[in-house]
């Protein structure tokens, strides 16, 4: 799953699928060689709470690709990353280079994350009826 920072990416709570952002400098993919940190910064629109991902974090979800010249990071949600508490996610990613500065992608706009609900299934007992219900 690939995004670019204007658009937004759908997925399914539960999922541990990758998400991959291409950060861009006029319409340029910047080149990550000498960064030492990259950050998800993520805000449900229902809520104040803003989660920072690093990936530098002692298990990080968030990380640079290997050939640093894409300009792309990664997350690697886990199952519990994105859950049915969330709805329509807002984010922006910041890198910070070796000498300490601080750089943000997209600076003048954020970038979503639609999260789907996840349904599980509840069976009758003879009939095997299964009906679908948000959890």
């Amino acid at each position: 799953m690939t995004t670019y920072l204007t658009n937004r990416v759908t997925i399914r709570a539960g999922s541990n699928e990758r998400i991959t952002l291409t950060l861009k400098a006029d319409q340029v993919a910047v080149n990550l060689t000498g960064y030492t940190e990259a950050k998800v910064f993520v805000k449900n629109l229902d809520s104040s709470t803003v989660t920072i991902y690093s990936s530098l974090d002692s298990s990080p979800i968030v990380s640079f690709d290997a050939d640093r010249t894409t300009g792309k990071i990664h997350i690697d949600p886990t199952t519990t990353t994105f859950t049915n508490d969330d709805d329509y996610l807002v984010g922006y990613v910041t890198v910070e280079a070796a000498n300490g500065k601080v750089y943000a992608y997209e600076e003048d706009e954020e970038f979503g994350i639609v999260v789907r609900p996840r349904w599980t299934s509840t069976t009758s007992s003879s009939t095997s009826t299964t009906s679908s219900t948000t959890t």
